[in-house]
């Protein structure tokens, strides 16, 4: 190799290095710039799922006492009506045992409806 030739390149090395220094620093630089973002997004996630988990509790816990306050009114406003359907099934119960003491029931007869031929 003549001394020409081993300059240029000695030249061209120069440069060419001192930007492959610099291209390895920004590398480094980026991959701990990945990793601090890695840990700050598992942190993240983390405190979002805690803060999801305690409001879904809550929510849960909303919806049984919801869900509990309505059966109680339900009940509440399904009793008067029960109370009046079981005092006229008394009351029927005891016009059928007064009807079966005085006797028989009639005979009823269908009858039919005439033809209109």
């Amino acid at each position: 190799m003549t001394f020409a030739i081993r300059m240029i390149r000695a030249e061209a090395a120069g440069p060419r290095g001192e930007a492959q220094r610099h291209v390895d620093r920004l590398h480094g630089q980026v991959q701990a710039d990945v990793e601090a973002l890695r840990e700050r997004i598992g942190v993240n996630a983390q405190a979002h799922r805690e803060q999801v988990r305690s409001s879904s509790e809550w929510l849960r816990g909303r919806v049984g006492d919801t869900a509990e306050s309505l059966r109680a009114e339900m009940c509440g406003r399904l009793d008067a009506p029960r109370s009046e359907v079981a005092a006229r099934l008394a009351e029927i119960g005891e016009r059928a045992e007064t009807l079966d003491r005085e006797g028989p029931a009639p005979s009823i007869r269908v009858m039919e409806r005439p033809s209109r031929s």
